[in-house]
């Protein structure tokens, strides 16, 4: 029988850097294959908006006092906007990478908030083609093209945010962190 021992320690685990890298497995998912690609691209966005907002969370509890008690009453727009005024950074919408914050928390929001959708048109497609013509905008928005983008954009944002707070330039090097001992 095997001798047991008591440790003692404590371990942070960085969510975000969880998050981002299931993101990260979803994409190249979509990306390899054809079939499902859809969902996985699905997957994909509404977990790059998860790992962006888990970060806000992160480093807003580093910058602000009381981040625990505002983080829930704010939207991520909202969080994006008091860490910027934290650090004192200018954030730029017009531009990549933060022209994509919105988009990933819009569609992060019609799929959290789903409703039923009938959408009504005409469309044009050639008879050969397995396109479907009418679709609501959170799965024309499902596909690996989209979900690239939005990735890579929202990893741009975290390691800005991330090096404007002076830690460094690469803020997913840890998914977790700790010590410990033995006490007994």
């Amino acid at each position: 029988m095997a001798e047991e021992a008591v440790f003692a320690g404590d371990t942070t685990t960085l969510t975000y850097a969880y998050l981002k890298s299931g993101a990260e497995f979803l994409l190249k998912e979509a990306e390899e294959t054809i079939d499902g690609n859809v969902y996985t691209s699905m997957m994909a966005l509404i977990s790059t908006a998860f790992f962006i907002e888990a970060y806000l969370n992160h480093i807003g509890e580093k910058l602000i006092a009381h981040w625990d008690v505002i983080e829930r009453k704010l939207s991520p727009s909202n969080k994006l906007d008091v860490v910027a005024l934290a650090l004192k950074v200018d954030l730029s919408f017009g531009s990549r990478p933060f022209e994509s914050f919105s988009p990933i928390f819009k569609f992060r929001n019609l799929l959290a908030h789903g409703r039923t959708a009938t959408i009504g048109g005409t469309w044009k497609r050639n008879l050969g083609s397995t396109s479907q013509g009418l679709r609501p905008l959170w799965l024309q928005l499902s596909n690996p093209e989209e979900a690239r983008r939005r990735f890579d954009d929202g990893v741009r944002i975290v390691e800005y945010l991330h090096e404007a707070a002076g830690l460094g330039s690469d803020p997913f090097s840890l998914m977790s962190h700790g010590r410990g001992g033995r006490i007994g």
